[in-house]
C-alpha cells in the first residue's frame, strides 16, 4: 500500500480512468482540428499554386472581390468611351490622353487590388501550414501522454493487485489465526480436593513413653 501511495504521488496520480478518459477525448478533439486545418491548407495551397504560376485573373477570390468587380467594370467603360472618341480624335488629343490616364489609373487600382488579395491568400496560406505544423505537434505530444499515461495505469493496476492480494492472504492467515486458537483444548487439571485441610490450633502433642515401652516390647518378642 506504502508503494501504491507513492507511486500515485510521484506520477500525481488521483483518477486514472478519469484522466485517461479526458486525454482521450483530448486526442480526439485535436484530432478533429487537425484535419480541418489540413483541409483548409490543402485547399489554400491549390489557390497559392495558382498564384505562382501568374493566374490571378483566375481566382475565385479575385473574381468574386466587390472592390476589384467595380474596377474592371470601370476599365471597361472607360475603353468603351476611348474606342468612341478613337473614331473622332487621334491618339494624342487631350481628351483621349485624359481618357488613357484615367485607364491606367483605374488599371493600377485594380492591381493593387489583386495583389492585396493575393498577399492575404499567402498570409492565410502560411498562418494555415503553421496551424497545421502546431497541431500535428500537438496532437503528438497528447498522443504521448496517453501512452505514457496507459503505461502508468498498468503500473499502478499491478500494484493495486498486489495490494489486494497481500490485504486478502492477510485476512486469510488472521482468520485461519483466531480459528486455530479458539480450536485449542483447555488445560484441566487431575488433581480434586475431596476434604480441605484445617490448619491446628496447636502442635502435635507426640506420646514417647508409650511410644518407646512399645518399642521395647516389639524388641524382645
Amino acid at each position: 500500500e506504502a508503494e501504491l501511495n507513492q507511486f500515485r504521488k510521484t506520477h500525481a496520480i488521483l483518477s486514472l480512468e478519469q484522466g485517461q478518459n479526458f486525454m482521450v477525448d483530448r486526442l480526439k478533439a485535436l484530432n478533429a482540428d487537425l484535419l480541418q486545418a489540413r483541409s483548409k491548407r490543402i485547399e489554400l495551397e491549390s489557390i497559392v499554386h495558382a498564384v505562382q504560376k501568374r493566374d490571378n485573373q483566375a481566382l475565385s477570390q479575385v473574381i468574386d472581390n466587390p472592390p476589384i468587380q467595380k474596377l474592371k467594370e470601370q476599365i471597361a467603360a472607360l475603353e468603351t468611351a476611348r474606342a468612341r472618341l478613337a473614331t473622332i480624335f487621334r491618339a494624342h488629343h487631350p481628351q483621349m490622353s485624359a481618357l488613357q490616364e484615367q485607364i491606367d489609373e483605374a488599371k493600377n487600382r485594380m492591381e493593387q487590388e489583386i495583389h492585396r488579395v493575393v498577399r492575404s491568400i499567402t498570409l492565410d496560406y502560411n498562418a494555415a501550414n503553421a496551424k497545421e505544423l502546431a497541431l500535428t505537434n500537438a496532437m503528438e505530444e497528447q498522443r504521448q501522454a496517453v501512452l505514457d499515461l496507459r503505461e502508468k495505469a498498468i503500473e499502478a493496476s499491478i500494484l493495486e493487485r498486489e495490494v489486494e492480494a497481500n490485504q486478502a492472504l492477510y485476512a486469510n492467515i488472521l482468520k485461519r489465526t483466531k480459528e486455530t486458537r479458539l480450536s485449542q483444548p483447555v488445560p484441566t487439571s487431575s488433581v480434586r480436593v475431596i476434604d480441605r485441610a484445617e490448619t491446628p490450633s496447636s502442635p502435635d502433642s507426640a506420646k514417647r513413653m508409650t511410644t518407646l515401652l512399645l518399642s521395647m516390647l516389639v524388641g524382645l518378642l
